[in-house]
């Protein structure tokens, strides 16, 4: 069954743990939040009761998303997001007398103000009463807001005054004639690059002035960027920040802080927030002004803060063709899922931002690091002494190209991570992993902030950061690994595990197992249900919340793959690719296709078939099956894998990673300098893994 994509926040002990499809939840608990929009401006209170509750210290280790569904079962308690602001707006507050209302979100609403004394103009920001209930986030407003109001910068708007009146808190700002960021992008479209990167770099250096004394925002978004009648950028709202030490996106009234189009994923997570979090929000904003988009546009909120989570953010210029692809670079390293692999700060992202467009610093920052993008098959953008020259690589269809070799990082064993934007080797782990058995290939997955593969032992994690190595558990050579709701699941031999990502406990899925027997060669996840295939043909379904697996009757799936919409199954015998409905189960017509089928992959607008012996690979539509195509990559191709707008595959005799640009279907090698064998997509860092053997046992 396909599990919707509307899905609704839960934390435990205050800590925002992560997003759930709705059908889970309604399985879970008794309340369910339904699929009306709500305000942008998200305030998220958790509920009370024996299991959510008020936080009173931080856990020191995030419990498990499935850990969590189970005690919202037990408990009977979801909680849904508050809409905005509705009450109507008094006439006067303390000093200031209201003229008008200026805009209204979740937190409260903002009015056009006249100060009694001194007499001018004013905008005045009244907060929720509930949030003045609270008695400590009402002494932390007034503190941080008095911090903030001490923050002086050109390019802050000023905060005159912070309080209490009336039982409503309030700020009270500089009125700035003009319009925000995002009434700009709404009324004139996509900014022109140039502009773009003006504001946003204005903007880096009001965040970095704040950083500096050691607050954070938390809530950058083109609503909170006003642009004076001159052009000027002004940074506003900071009434909200906070401090660095040990603040995190949850405050200590269980209420989340931030909008959800622009928000982090550690605040979606409840966890620490830094400067970083500012530098992944200003990276959507950028990412919007170029395309006159959010990175994540879906149907509800509920799905934009899965996404911020789970999915890597289109390419701005694959949005709009007059952004350079050099700013691709710039948007994806900002907007990277762990806080470690973005920039350091605000004004070094603005930085690399100008340098890509031909305007280094002047005056601002130190100049941005020269540095070679490649744009597949598109063009190169070679940034240097501030000037960008496209270079054009025109491609015909059995026409290769090679990147430049990664010589001084050879590898014999392990693990190696490239980057999918330029080809060029961004970690790499030495050590006997990602090994398979039993003639199988490797399985490696990326999830829960490690890598998940096997080693001579059995399956095990490695912390991407220094390779170090955890076992899960032995005895259990050849297994498939999978990750879903937080818990990484292992197929060994046809045994289902479930372990905690953070404990490593593991617990035993009770089933029958195919008549069959055999091995898994494949675990496809879908949104809180696995897919799992076996050697034997037969094929099971894992529902992750309840921890049951069921045979699916009467179909024969020897190699299986999720994505563009639906299951796909190979029966390699009759040489058939049947599609399998996610929602009911039904299967519809066999594709039969010419050769044979060693690897199938569904991803980056199709679904992939590897002949390694023929050294070729065939293309299915998702949309209307047909078959396209052979494209020769050269015979010893060892796995496929769609991701990153890409199809890749891994050719171990030939030391190189062939890429297969979708759209043109022009054919790349990448001169990895080692015999990679397997790939797999890590959307956290954007980074793509590759199992790496000795040539002599990678064939």
């Amino acid at each position: 069954m396909r599990l919707g994509i509307d899905r609704v926040r839960l934390a435990r002990n205050g800590r925002l743990l992560g997003v759930l499809p709705h059908e889970l939840l309604e399985r879970a608990a008794a309340t369910t939040v339904g699929e009306q929009r709500v305000e942008r401006r998200g305030v998220l209170p958790l509920p009370a009761g024996p299991f959510l509750g008020r936080i009173e210290e931080p856990r020191q280790r995030r419990m498990s998303l499935r850990s969590v569904l189970v005690s919202v079962r037990t408990a009977g308690a979801v909680t849904g997001v508050q809409r905005a602001v509705s009450d109507p707006h008094p006439d006067r507050i303390e000093g200031y007398r209201i003229e008008s209302e200026l805009a209204r979100g979740g937190m409260g609403i903002v009015y056009l103000a006249r100060q009694t004394f001194p007499d001018r103009r004013v905008a005045l920001k009244l907060l929720s009463p509930e949030l003045a209930a609270d008695p400590d986030f009402r002494e932390r407003f007034i503190r941080e807001s008095n911090a903030a109001a001490s923050t002086e910068h050109p390019n802050i708007v000023p905060i005159y005054g912070a309080g209490e009146a009336d039982g409503r808190l309030y700020l009270a700002m500089r009125y700035v004639q003009g319009a925000d960021l995002g009434a700009l992008i709404r009324g004139d479209g996509p900014l022109d690059p140039e502009r773009a990167v003006a504001i946003c770099s204005q903007v880096a250096a009001a965040l970095d002035a704040a950083h500096a004394r050691g607050l954070v925002h938390r809530d950058v978004k083109p609503g909170n960027v006003l642009i004076d009648e001159a052009g000027n950028a002004y940074l506003t709202d900071f009434g909200l920040i906070a401090r660095n030490e040990v603040e995190t996106g949850i405050t200590k009234t269980g209420q989340f802080m931030g909008t959800t189009a622009y928000c982090a994923p550690e605040q979606i997570r409840g966890d620490e927030v830094d400067a970083r979090t500012d530098v992944y929000s200003l990276g959507c904003v950028l990412f919007e002004c170029l395309t006159g988009q959010p990175p994540f546009p879906r149907e509800n909120e509920a799905a934009t803060l899965y996404a911020h989570l789970q999915d890597t953010p289109t390419k701005p210029s694959a949005r709009r063709a007059s952004v350079p692809s050099s700013l691709d670079v710039v948007v994806r390293k900002a907007m990277a899922k762990r806080p470690d692999w973005r920039y350091r700060g605000a004004g070094e992202m603005a930085s690399e931002a100008r340098a890509a467009i031909g305007h280094p610093d002047v005056g601002h920052a130190p100049a941005a690091r020269s540095r070679r993008v490649l744009a597949w098959g598109i063009g190169v953008a070679v940034v240097s002494l501030g000037l960008i020259i496209p270079l054009a690589l025109p491609m015909t269809d059995d026409e290769t190209k090679s990147t430049t070799p990664n010589d001084a990082l050879a590898l014999q064993h392990g693990l190696l991570a490239i980057d999918p934007l330029d080809g060029h080797i961004a970690k790499k782990l030495p050590g006997q992993i990602g090994i398979g058995g039993f003639g199988l290939p490797p399985s490696l997955v990326a999830g829960e902030g490690a890598l998940w593969t096997t080693a001579l032992s059995g399956p095990i994690r490695v912390d991407p950061s220094n390779g170090d190595v955890r076992e899960l558990f032995n005895q259990c050579n050849g297994a498939s690994l999978g990750v879903s709701l937080g818990t990484v699941w292992v197929v060994c031999g046809t045994d289902i595990h479930a372990v905690d990502p953070f404990t490593l406990d593991v617990r035993d899925v009770r089933w029958d197992g195919p008549a069959g027997g055999g091995f898994a060669t494949a675990l496809e996840e879908d949104r809180g249900t696995l897919w799992a295939c076996f050697d034997s043909g037969s094929l099971a379904r894992i529902d992750t919340l309840d921890e049951q697996a069921t045979l699916v009757p009467d179909v024969q799936a020897d190699l299986c793959s999720v994505g563009e919409g639906a299951l796909w199954v190979v029966d390699r015998l009759l040489s058939t690719v049947t599609p399998v409905d996610l929602e009911t189960g039904r299967t519809g017509t066999p594709i039969i296709i010419a050769g044979d089928i060693d690897a199938i992959d569904a991803g980056a607008g199709g679904v992939w078939l590897l002949d390694s012996g023929a050294g070729t690979v065939t293309r299915i539509d998702p949309q209307d099956h047909s078959v396209g195509g052979s494209i020769g990559i050269g015979e010893g191709a060892t796995s496929i894998t769609a991701a990153f707008g890409s199809t890749w595959i891994t050719v171990p005799s030939a030391r190189d990673l062939v890429r297969i640009d979708p759209l043109t279907r022009d054919v790349q090698r990448v001169d990895v300098n080692a015999a990679a064998i397997f790939a797999a997509p890590d959307r956290q860092t954007g980074w793509l893994w590759l199992v790496v053997r000795p040539p002599e046992d990678a064939g």
